[in-house]
């Protein structure tokens, strides 16, 4: 699945870019009836912690499937409140992937990382950088003179900066569209007997008035087209049921039983995954009434991207790094072959892919998605892509390995730094990464190559977490078999200690929400401020038992804990006891069970 935010590829299984850490579109993309690609499109995966890595939910997956446990598919909805954003008056898709900026006029309305995430305005040309809210920002509309943003709350505000007005009571609120002076949103109202979250959806004028519930969801994606709202109810097996409803939560049906990972609607046509029932694969379309449903591709692949009226499909064998990616008419009259390259070495820009590919030593290449204009960009084993607007930045191996920025036409590559690295990121016109030759030591640098600075020795590249302008990650601990966890900010200051014997496992179940850091060590789970670390200390929330060396399951919202425990007994059902706590320490309850699936 191809990020949004920095073009990067990553897992069809995650939900968080691996890269740079943005919510993955891995449901629902919408296309007009032109066979250019959509300008207005939302996607909205949503969850507790703002700005999760990647590498969550990828390590999850590892972690459970090596014990041989894995639990119900809702467990590992870890994605990002309002992880979307819909702008009427956006004018280029290409510029505004980031999913916290929006732009209206002359001014692009943004969430700052660089300031503790507020809420900022600047002029397109970079000047003139103002604050509007001192807020926690995670989405960005605009309408009119008025911004609507989330930060737990829905909020609006002039775009001076004036009358902040909060619109809402629920707590983790995430908008899903705005249109019409109505406002479309969701919640996470509670779980039920089996432990899958609940979310609710809302909807209410612009002004907070004539506030009214229209629908219960099992299910944290939704796509709004038009004044239609897809969405997913569970299906048979973990698999999902495509259901369509409008946005008053009336005329609400059925579309598809049972389909599989992602979908896209074009026009009055839905593009959507199925296995059937001895597990033959498949890409159908069927129409958005839910009638005419046709086979398109019957290879056993599975939906990578869409755009320009081709469909790209993976075809590479379920759970392999190398993926095998072919372009099909959306007519399914026509195929090609693309390429065949690395689940973190390809990206698509436009209509064009950049890929390494595997099976030519692993060197860069370009091609269109109808398969046209092939062109060969180096003669290296190359890795890590990633993207910003104008340029495309990857790592070589052999003699002149090093970092390198090349122009989306190939004909500008410039080596930044040689040497042996890993764990790049793009964020915010710096390059983050890790000198694998000088002790895993954390640099960043100008995506120009200037101001090269060490910011940390001995990274953990797998720990690494970007919470707006702060960073955590962790070293080897002071106690033989443990790590330690540290904060900084993201040019290498104000460093500090947070936590000493971090689980092994705790990076794949770290957490943020309202402004703290949750993470697992020996004595239990423990809390963090990320915005006044240096002024506070580590604080321990008591949980009805613990078990450092495999805790199970655990998810935040409304300011309560909601975890299961694996040392409990299983009753005949499998199922494991599932208990809330207020992030206080108090309140401690069980509440039902969560299910629990044996892998073989």
């Amino acid at each position: 699945m191809t990020c949004s935010n920095c073009g990067a590829n990553n897992r069809l299984d995650a939900h968080f870019c691996e890269t740079c850490g943005g919510a993955l579109s891995i449901v629902g993309v919408s296309h007009p009836k032109s066979t250019k690609p959509a300008d207005k499109k939302i996607f909205i995966i949503l969850g507790i912690s703002m700005l999760a890595i990647g590498a969550i939910v990828i390590g999850i997956l590892l972690f459970l499937n090596l014990s041989g446990k894995l639990p119900s598919i809702n467990a590992f909805l870890e994605p990002t409140p309002c992880a979307g954003f819909l702008t009427p008056q956006k004018t280029n898709n290409d510029f505004l992937n980031n999913k916290n900026t929006s732009e209206y006029g002359d001014w692009i309305y943004y969430s700052n990382s660089e300031d503790n995430g507020y809420l900022y305005k600047k002029k397109r040309d970079g000047s003139s950088s103002v604050l509007l809210a001192k807020d926690v920002t995670y989405s960005v509309y605009v309408v009119g003179n008025w911004i609507y943003y989330c930060s737990e709350y829905i909020y609006k505000i002039k775009s001076d900066g004036s009358e902040r007005v909060r619109l809402n009571s629920e707590n983790s609120s995430f908008i899903i569209n705005i249109l019409n002076d109505w406002i479309l949103y969701g919640y996470q109202s509670g779980f039920d007997s089996g432990g899958t979250l609940v979310f609710s959806v809302k909807r209410m004028k612009t002004d907070g008035s004539l506030n009214s519930e229209v629908a219960k969801i099992k299910d944290s994606s939704f796509e709004v087209v038009g004044d239609k709202v897809f969405f997913y109810e569970e299906g048979i097996d973990y698999k999902k049921d495509l259901c369509r409803m409008n946005e008053d939560g009336s005329e609400k049906i059925k579309i598809v039983n049972n389909i599989n990972y992602n979908y896209f609607v074009d026009g009055d046509w839905i593009y959507y995954n199925y296995y059937d029932e001895v597990g033959n694969g498949y890409i159908n379309k069927v129409k958005v009434d839910g009638s005419s449903s046709t086979k398109v591709y019957s290879e056993g692949a599975t939906i990578s991207d869409v755009g320009f009226g081709w469909i790209q499909v993976n075809d590479g064998e379920p759970m392999s790094t190398i993926n095998k990616i072919v372009s099909v008419k959306m007519d399914g009259t026509s195929k090609v072959n693309l390429f065949e390259s690395e689940y973190n070495s390809y990206l698509l820009k436009k209509e064009w892919y950049y890929y390494c590919d595997n099976t030519r030593n692993g060197n860069l290449y370009k091609v269109k998605n109808d398969g046209s204009g092939r062109v060969q960009l180096n003669f290296e084993k190359t890795s890590e892509l990633s993207s910003d607007e104008n340029n495309i930045f990857f790592k070589t191996e052999g003699n002149d390995a090093g970092i390198y920025r090349m122009t989306l036409d190939g004909t500008q590559i410039t080596r930044l730094i040689a040497g042996k690295f890993s764990d790049i990121v793009i964020k915010d016109n710096y390059i983050y990464y890790i000198n694998t030759n000088l002790n895993n030591a954390y640099y960043r640098m100008k995506t120009d190559g200037t101001s090269n600075i060490e910011l940390a020795q001995g990274v953990n590249g797998w720990t690494i977490n970007f919470y707006g302008d702060r960073i955590v990650y962790d070293i080897a601990g002071t106690n033989s078999g443990y790590r330690d966890a540290y904060i900084m900010k993201n040019d290498g200051t104000e460093k500090k200690l947070l936590v000493s014997e971090i689980s092994e496992t705790d990076s794949y179940y770290r957490k943020e929400f309202n402004g703290n850091i949750f993470m697992f060590t020996k004595s239990g789970l423990i809390v963090n401020s990320l915005n006044n670390y240096l002024s506070s200390s580590s604080k321990k929330i008591n949980l009805a038992s613990y078990d450092f060396s495999n805790m199970y399951y655990y998810e935040i919202y409304n300011n309560w804990i909601y975890y299961s425990l694996p040392s409990e007994t299983y009753d005949t059902d499998m199922k494991r006891k599932m208990y809330k706590v207020k992030i206080d320490g108090t309140g401690n309850t069980m509440i039902g069970f969560f299910t629990e699936v044996q892998g073989d």
